[in-house]
């Protein structure tokens, strides 16, 4: 309990942060002091990867007194709510005993599970200010890797008989960028990559001098030589395979765009995703019991042996890829494969001659004036067409799998129309408030993004998050009833329907809000700092459109109804009312229409989106003023 904070300290600061990297698993011993209670959040960790078996640790108080632990049972685990947005959740492990004055300190094990992918990431840094980062990587590890300590940052690199060890002292901590892109910072992190995958030049890329030329050698023969024996090796086909293909190739469309998008539903369909398993799926898997059931796990992991494949009716996301592409070729199609990289993790650079850059890749069809569709056959229930955030407006390589040429690409930006979410709200008054009942319909990503989340939930769960939700968004709102329509049904949009009521004081004027429980089309920061020197990317663009109606109750009139049109660089935001009287009854119907279409920009146009930020809170708190007649 001596460790005390530096000065201007908030709340906690981390001792020390360590990684132990071994070759079948991962050593953790993790310190920190909490000053605060609001540095409590300082020893909440992220789950446990397996069940962490050899994890021990205390926590210590001033008096000398302290609480030990060896079991993750002694844990509190919870799921976080960071933002109201469906995907923005979630699960932390609280330690026992943690309050605003002690210190937490703990060891556990993980599988490698991270670091042992072809290559990996791993940003170092908290929140709260870390004293000391350590690093030790045991010298039998078959990887390559990289510590990069960053901007300011104090290392050290020792060499010991069995390891090698990076200590990184005094880190900052993170900044709370809103709308920011980690990957342009200088931020200190670990680089893993795979020794077997690393390519070297050729003669003749080593040869030449001039940085694009060399790197067009490096593509293409990465594409000849890597990529092509892969995608036109020989497939294990088989009499299960063509009755598969038989069935999924009946009355396909003529039209390119068309046979690849019903193909992928059909597949879909047909072939079940086991890395993107429902809950009911989950719950109905038998497990391994038996030398069958090994098999069985084996063989659906093996993404060439499509006959397999087409026998269990089961594979891998690995094996989505390799049977949907086989049979794009086998229906006439010759595809198109883009190399891509997950912007949050790195930004590929063409001229940077390392094939770990990229870690996934699409799978495009050319149609004449229609351009490139995009497809992607590991995402289940994902429209055709549909491209992940990380991978928008990113460099990547283009492969014409007909020449096996490779080629710079930008990875299309979709426009605002391709991601939409539509609400329609009733609103009845009373004397004790308002109750409502509204309906939502998603395309896009709003509509993957939700899916993904509610997919392990059963249907009650599902309509439990969905009210947990809306109303952790929304103070004054209490849900009756929340219910999720079509979350793995992919032949219709993800929607849902909820009925409620907001309590107010309904003595005099009365303020009616027209749209509770409207979701953001943003993820809204609390607050922005005064200054940015960081670029700014929105996460995606896309159209949010609301309307709501509401009568006017006897003994009230609708003063002026203004509207709100505005509009800048980051989007559009109009909000219009209009008083309609029918039958003798008056009623006021609103439309709100929030279109963002900006995606990348300096930082000199901060200005602009606090300000576009601030029209779109404007706009959901918009209420509409009743008078009493007199």
């Amino acid at each position: 309990m001596k460790e005390n904070a530096a000065p201007g300290t908030s709340g906690a600061i981390v001792l020390e942060d360590k990684y132990g990297i071994e070759k079948s698993k991962l050593i953790r011993t993790y310190r920190v002091r909490i000053l605060a209670d609001q540095g409590r959040e300082a020893a909440s960790l992220l789950l446990f990867l397996g069940d962490a078996p050899s994890i021990e640790g205390r926590t210590c108080y001033p008096d000398g007194k302290s609480i030990g632990f060896d079991s993750l049972k002694d844990f509190q685990v919870k799921s976080k709510i960071e933002t109201s947005r469906w995907e923005a959740k979630r699960t932390v492990v609280i330690p026992p005993g943690i309050n605003g004055d002690c210190v937490f300190e703990a060891r556990w094990e993980e599988p490698q599970l991270g670091f042992r992918s072809s290559r990996y990431i791993h940003y170092l840094g908290s929140k709260f200010p870390v004293r000391k980062a350590v690093i030790e990587i045991a010298k039998d590890v078959r990887r390559s890797y990289m510590v990069m300590p960053g901007k300011g940052v104090r290392s050290e690199v020792i060499d010991e008989a069995r390891l090698r060890r990076f200590v990184l002292s005094d880190l900052l901590p993170e900044q709370n960028v809103p709308f920011g892109l980690k990957t342009v910072l200088d931020l200190p992190r670990i680089v893993v990559f795979d020794r077997q995958v690393v390519r070297g030049l050729t003669k003749g890329a080593a040869k030449e001098q001039d940085p694009r030329a060399r790197a067009i050698l490096f593509w293409n023969e990465h594409a000849t030589q890597d990529l092509r024996p892969v995608f036109e090796r020989g497939w294990h086909t088989g009499d299960a395979y063509h009755a598969l293909q038989e069935a999924l190739f009946k009355d396909l469309p003529a039209t390119p765009h068309a046979r690849a998008s019903a193909l992928l539903m059909r597949l879909n369909a047909r072939i079940r995703n086991i890395d993107q398993s429902t809950f009911a799926e989950m719950s109905a898997d038998k497990g391994i019991h038996s030398y069958s059931d090994w098999l069985d796990y084996w063989n659906m992991r093996k993404s060439w042996n499509l006959n397999v494949i087409a026998e269990l009716g089961v594979t891998t996301r690995y094996g989505m890829q390799s049977m949907y592409y086989y049979l794009l070729r086998e229906s006439g199609i010759k595809p198109l494969l883009c190399l891509v990289a997950d912007r949050n993790l790195l930004l590929f650079d063409y001229n940077v001659l390392d094939t770990n850059q990229y870690s996934h890749y699409l799978i495009g069809v050319e149609e004449s004036g229609k351009g490139i569709l995009w497809l992607d056959p590991t995402l289940r229930f994902a429209s055709p067409g549909l491209i992940l955030p990380e991978y928008q407006g990113t460099n990547a390589v283009l492969i014409d799998t007909g020449t096996w040429k490779a080629t710079p690409y930008t990875v299309p930006v979709q426009s605002a129309l391709a991601n939409q979410q539509q609400f329609q709200y009733q609103v009845s008054l009373d004397d004790e408030g308002e109750s409502f009942s509204a309906t939502a319909e998603f395309s896009g990503l709003p509509d993957y993004l939700a899916r993904n989340r509610l997919r392990p939930l059963d249907g009650p769960g599902q309509n439990r998050l969905l009210r947990e939700d809306l109303e952790h968004a929304s103070k004054y709102l209490a849900l009756a009833k929340a219910e999720v329509l079509h979350a793995q049904d992919p032949y219709h949009n993800l929607s849902w329907s909820v009925e409620g009521r907001c309590e107010f004081d309904s003595a005099g004027e009365r303020d009616v809000r027209p749209f509770p429980a409207l979701p953001e089309p943003l993820e809204m920061p609390s607050a922005f700092p005064g200054l940015r020197s960081e670029p700014i990317l929105l996460p995606y663009r896309s159209t949010l459109l609301a309307v709501s109606r509401f009568k006017i109750p006897s003994g009230y009139r609708c003063a002026s109804l203004t509207p709100l049109l505005r509009q800048n660089r980051f989007g559009s935001v109009n909000w219009l009312a209009a008083l309609e009287t029918q039958g003798g009854v008056s009623s006021v119907r609103v439309v709100l229409r929030l279109d963002v279409t900006g995606f990348f920009e300096k930082a000199e146009a901060y200005d602009d989106l606090r300000t576009f930020c601030g029209w779109i809170k404007e706009s959901l708190e918009k209420t509409i003023r009743l008078e009493q007649v007199r």
